[in-house]
């Protein structure tokens, strides 16, 4: 018998830090990388002129610095590390570029040229904080990361002796950074914070306050219990990054919806995670929440990313 609960637990741990690991590896995938690739510059000249090493030398510094800081910026993190490589492939790609190659050379180095300047424009909007284009860099990243593993395994020379393992750590390290800047594109945090998110999450919170299930309400002690944070309601969490968690529902007249609170170490938020079934939260809204305020029925939760929901408060 499948255990429900401790799939549904698992899954649920493995939300809370998929954008950790996906910041972790992408960092270490770039780490790798530039280190093989100054390498390889010394050692063969492989991308024509030693500026290169320059961008591969600042990508080094800011692999080793995102590894080592606890609190970052993920909207500026993700962009500037898109930029950067998006820098050195087409620096790479235009140090190799001729009008004399072949017509089909020549149009599909322009077309990865093409993808390498798009890449660094949504990468500069990340890095200034602006979430636009989500799906345009995820996109691109995968057709990056598709032409490379094409060209790199089939037109291209193998490596010389003595550098097959750098070649590899390089090819599979640069891979792993267009798939990690694509994960990341599918995170909560950067997808739910794009200008169509935030109306989409206003216009829902409108909808459940005066289309649906006027009915649906909590008890007081659950809202005393948000507000205040000092409850028996909240039970221990389950270890890093959950400090506390609480469980309730919200209760209308044909509707049952299942909460999910969670305090984490360090960050003044809460965490909501909402769904339908008190069985799984495989199909849940997830959600960050800066401020509640209790006022007479009303809960009204309020979020810095846009998120703006009311909740009712049973007599």
């Amino acid at each position: 018998m499948i255990d429900t609960y401790g799939l549904t637990e698992f899954i649920r741990k493995l939300s809370i830090h998929s954008t950790k690991v996906l910041v972790i590896a992408m960092a270490l995938f770039m780490l790798v990388y530039s280190v093989a690739c100054i390498f390889l510059q010394l050692d063969s000249d492989m991308f024509g002129g030693d500026l290169i090493i320059v961008a591969f030398a600042i990508t080094t510094i800011m692999s080793v610095l995102t590894i080592f800081t606890k609190k970052i910026d993920v909207f500026r993190l993700v962009g500037l590390f898109a930029l950067m490589l998006a820098i050195q492939r087409f620096y790479v790609k235009l140090m190799g570029f001729s009008w004399d190659n072949n017509t089909y050379t020549v149009l599909f180095d322009l077309y990865f040229m093409g993808l390498a300047i798009n890449l660094m424009v949504t990468g500069i909007s990340f890095t200034f904080g602006k979430v636009i284009r989500r799906n345009s860099m995820m996109m691109t990243s995968i057709l990056m990361a598709i032409y490379e593993f094409i060209v790199l395994e089939f037109f291209s020379a193998p490596p010389m002796v003595g550098e097959a393992g750098l070649y590899y750590a390089y090819l599979i390290c640069l891979i792993g950074m267009y798939l990690c800047i694509a994960g990341l594109m599918d995170v909560d945090l950067i997808r739910n914070s794009t200008r169509n998110a935030r109306y989409s999450r206003s216009l829902e919170a409108f909808r459940n306050e005066y289309q649906y299930d006027r009915g649906s309400a909590v008890t007081h002690e659950v809202a005393r219990a948000l507000v205040d944070r000092s409850s028996p309601l909240w039970k221990p969490g389950t270890g890093e990054p959950v400090e506390a968690e609480m469980r309730f529902v919200i209760e209308g007249f044909s509707t049952v919806t299942y909460v999910i609170v969670q305090k984490w170490y360090g960050d003044d938020r809460l965490f909501f995670t909402v769904h339908d079934s008190p069985g799984s939260i495989l199909f849940a809204n997830r959600f960050a929440v800066d401020g509640i305020r209790l006022t007479d029925r009303k809960l009204t939760l309020v979020g810095k990313d846009g998120t703006n929901a009311t909740i009712w408060v049973r007599d």
